[in-house]
C-alpha cells in the first residue's frame, strides 16, 4: 500500500512463464523493495496472465470529481507510460451537457512539466463565444494552482502577439514577458510559481 507506482522499486515482471519464474520474481521483487523502501509495507503481490496480442495499447482510465469543474475522466497511454507521463501532463475540460444530453467542450488548458520539474508548457483554449466571461481566468487560475501544489517552479507560455485578451488575462495573473524568448509572431511569457 505504501508504493504507488511499482515499477519505480522493480516491482514488476513481465512475461513469467510458470510457477518457478514467478517464485523468482516475487523473491527478486521483495529484495529489492526492502533495499530501496525499507519502511514500505507490503500486503501481497497482483498476478494477472499475460496478455499478448498483436497491435495491442494498454490504456488507462480513472474518474474524481474537482469541485469547480465537476466529474473528471482520466484517459491516456498506460501500462508504464502512465509512470513516465502521469505525474507530467494535466489537463482540466470544462463540459457543459446540453438539454439533449450531449456534452459540449467549453474550454481547456493543459500543461505538461519537464522532467525536472522546473517548467511546465501550458496551453489554452475557449470556445469562441463564451471569450471575455471568466472561463480562461478560471482554467487559468485552475492550472496555476495545481502546478504550483505540484511543485513546478515556471509556467510558461507562447502567446500570440496579436491575442491582446490573453496577454492581459496572463499579466493580470503575474506572467512576464520574455523578450528573449520572444519572436516575431509570439510572446514567451513565464509565471515564477510559489509552493503552495
Amino acid at each position: 500500500p505504501d508504493i504507488s507506482h511499482k515499477s519505480d522499486v522493480g516491482g514488476v515482471r513481465l512475461n513469467l512463464r510458470d510457477k518457478n519464474e514467478l517464485r523468482q520474481a516475487a523473491d527478486d521483487i521483495l529484495a529489492r523493495v526492502r533495499a530501496v523502501r525499507p519502511q514500505a509495507r507490503i500486503g501481497g503481490f497482483t498476478v494477472q496472465t499475460m496478455a499478448t496480442r498483436p497491435l495491442v495499447q494498454e490504456l488507462i482510465i480513472g474518474a474524481s470529481i474537482d469541485p469547480v469543474f465537476g466529474p473528471v475522466l482520466l484517459f491516456g497511454q498506460g501500462g508504464t507510460a502512465v509512470e513516465v507521463l502521469a505525474d507530467r501532463a494535466m489537463a482540466f475540460i470544462a463540459v457543459r451537457t446540453s438539454p439533449d444530453g450531449t456534452a459540449q467542450t467549453l474550454g481547456v488548458v493543459r500543461a505538461i512539466i519537464d522532467p525536472d520539474n522546473v517548467d511546465a508548457e501550458f496551453a489554452i483554449i475557449v470556445r469562441s463565444d463564451l471569450k471575455g466571461q471568466g472561463l480562461g481566468r478560471l482554467l487559468l487560475r485552475k492550472m496555476i494552482d495545481f502546478l504550483a501544489r505540484r511543485g513546478a517552479q515556471r509556467m510558461v507560455g507562447y502567446v500570440l502577439r496579436e491575442n491582446e485578451a490573453m496577454r492581459e488575462l496572463a499579466q493580470s495573473r503575474g506572467f512576464v514577458v520574455d523578450a528573449v524568448a520572444s519572436d516575431a509572431d509570439a510572446l514567451f511569457l513565464a509565471l515564477t510559481l510559489q509552493a503552495r
